[in-house]
């Protein structure tokens, strides 16, 4: 067996026209009787002495390595200053000392991999809303109800009294930063329980609920539209997950940002809704409940939002409490996570705090400045 049998044999992927065949023994029976001191070899480099494909991807070219070496710095060199840029543009904004090149290289990810690989999971309360204006706090989801006088219940009461003394008794104790979360979770969901109760017993209405959401003081943040109308108009999903009243989001958002729909392949609510009778008069609450520190714990994988998100492994978490943190806890193979925190009456101990948990964290601002100068940089 010649040579050129042997490796024809032993290599399917090798090809000889059969017009050449005679042509190359004869041509390689010639270089072996003439030996290595009439031989020369001249060869081609790129993709010839080096490897075209590996692993499913296209190696690069020697013009190649010079080119994406260029491209990654300019990226990083941009990623950089959009980090830097904020950092020395707003002194409220802080990133802990430990974690600066984690977020760098994060946000690097983010605008390389584009809106393509990206999703959004926003808490609502003081994240999307306003916290403060003009010295008053505003409402929250559950205030807005609860701080309306024509609110009652069946003894002829107002719901705000007694919803007011709850908040006296249990606020303290979910905002305390020394207090474990396994500490708090008992008395939240003693003080989710016991207002969800006050509005089932009272003479609210689904119609009622509405006109009280379009007449409230809860507004958001300047930049909200702008940011969800962005993601909305490039497909890019975005989840607002609340521990508050759910029927009050959607109403809001009905009435502020329309193009928002619930339960939609690309914009869903996870929060605390409400049924109703044929009348439109509360029954109970949704049979989950979620309070501040178990959003981990809801899945959302029977919604057609899920479906649209397997193949977004990137997301931008947007909280204000400790425990927003948690709701991508049920989301599965996940690569990159930005946690932007939203620290309100904020302290030397809270900052130290968030900034241990969240990767940025945003002090005493009623603005999405921030998270927008995020999403504007990642290309669609």
């Amino acid at each position: 067996m010649s040579l050129i049998e042997k490796i024809l044999n032993e290599n399917s992927h090798v090809h000889i026209h059969d017009d050449k065949r005679t042509y190359v023994e004869d041509t390689v029976r010639s270089l072996l009787n003439d030996g290595r001191k009439m031989l020369h070899v001249v060869a081609d480099f790129d993709f010839t002495l080096t490897v075209y494909e590996k692993n499913g991807v296209i190696l690069p070219s020697t013009f190649g390595v010079i080119e994406s070496n260029e491209q990654i710095k300019r990226k990083k060199k941009r990623t950089m200053s959009l980090i830097e840029k904020i950092l020395n543009e707003n002194s409220h904004v802080h990133i802990h000392d430990d974690k600066r090149i984690y977020v760098e290289d994060t946000v690097r990810s983010l605008l390389n991999d584009g809106r393509k690989m990206l999703h959004v999971v926003a808490d609502f309360d003081f994240t999307l809303t306003v916290y403060e204006k003009n010295g008053v706090i505003l409402p929250s989801t559950f205030g807005v109800i609860e701080s309306n006088a024509q609110v009652k219940l069946p003894d002829g009461s107002l719901l705000a009294i007694k919803a007011e003394a709850l908040r006296l008794k249990y606020h303290p104790i979910e905002i305390d930063v020394h207090m474990d979360v396994s500490e708090k979770i008992p008395y939240m969901i003693e003080w989710w329980r016991k207002a969800q109760n006050l509005f089932v017993l009272s003479n609210l209405t689904k119609s009622s609920i509405r006109e009280f959401v379009h007449q409230a003081s809860m507004e958001l943040k300047k930049g909200v539209h702008e940011f969800i109308t962005d993601l909305l108009h490039s497909e890019t999903p975005i989840l607002i997950f609340s521990a508050g009243l759910g029927d009050v989001i959607e109403f809001c958002l009905e009435k502020e940002i329309p193009d928002f729909k619930h339960n939609h392949e690309s914009s869903h609510i996870v929060s605390n809704f409400i049924n109703y009778d044929n009348d439109g008069k509360i029954l109970s609450f949704s049979d989950k409940l979620i309070h501040s520190f178990n959003k981990n714990e809801h899945e959302i994988s029977d919604t057609p939002y899920f479906q649209t998100i397997l193949t977004r492994p990137n997301v931008i978490l947007l909280g204000d409490s400790l425990g927003d943190v948690g709701m991508i806890g049920g989301m599965k193979n996940l690569k990159q996570i930005l946690k932007i925190g939203y620290l309100n009456h904020s302290t030397p101990v809270k900052l130290e705090v968030y900034k241990n948990v969240y990767d940025i964290v945003v002090c005493d601002d009623q603005t999405f400045d921030v998270p927008n100068a995020i999403l504007k940089a990642i290309p669609e």
